[in-house]
C-alpha cells in the first residue's frame, strides 16, 4: 500500500450547514427493571393499604400514621426534657454494671477498638492518633484493629 498516493475526499460544506448531532453516535440509557422491582406506587392506593394491613398482621406492627408520629414525637422530646441534655448527666452518680471477675484478665484498659477501618492502612490508623502518640497497631480482621 502507498501513502503517498492516498487521497481523502473532504465534502466542501461549511459548519453552519452541518446537522447539529452530525458525526455524534447518541446513545440511549436503557435501564431494565431486574426481578420485577416496583417502580413509583401510590402509598395512598387501596393495593398498598391492603398490603401494609397484611404486614402488620404478618409481623405483629401497627402502621403509624402522621398523627401518631408526631404525637410519638412529642412524647420523645417531653422524654428528652425530663432526662436534660448530656451536659447535665453527671456519670460519676450512674450505677453502672460490674465487671465479672473472669473477664478481668481479658480486658485490656489501654486499648481502644476500631470498627470499620476497612479503606485504612497502618499508616493511616496510626497518622488518625499521632496527637495521642500510639504505641503498637494490632489487627483483628480486614474491618477492625486495636490501638495500644
Amino acid at each position: 500500500m502507498d501513502f503517498e498516493n492516498l487521497q481523502i475526499e473532504v465534502p466542501n460544506i461549511s459548519c453552519d450547514e452541518l446537522p447539529q448531532n452530525y458525526g455524534v453516535k447518541v446513545y440511549e440509557k436503557k435501564y431494565h427493571n431486574k426481578a420485577s422491582f416496583v417502580i413509583g406506587f401510590d402509598p395512598n392506593s387501596e393495593e398498598a393499604e391492603n398490603q401494609r394491613k397484611k404486614r402488620e398482621q404478618r409481623f405483629g406492627t401497627k402502621y403509624l400514621d402522621s398523627n401518631l408520629q408526631s404525637i410519638n414525637l412529642q412524647n420523645k422530646k417531653l422524654t428528652l426534657n425530663k432526662l436534660g441534655t448530656f451536659d447535665e448527666i453527671n456519670l460519676e452518680n450512674i450505677l453502672w454494671p460490674s465487671v465479672p471477675k473472669d473477664i478481668n484478665n481479658e480486658i485490656r484498659q489501654d486499648a481502644i477498638l476500631l470498627y470499620g477501618v476497612n479503606n485504612m492502612s497502618t499508616k493511616d490508623v496510626f497518622n488518625y492518633f499521632h496527637l495521642y502518640g500510639p504505641e503498637n497497631l494490632e489487627w483483628i480482621d480486614d474491618f477492625s484493629c486495636k490501638m495500644f
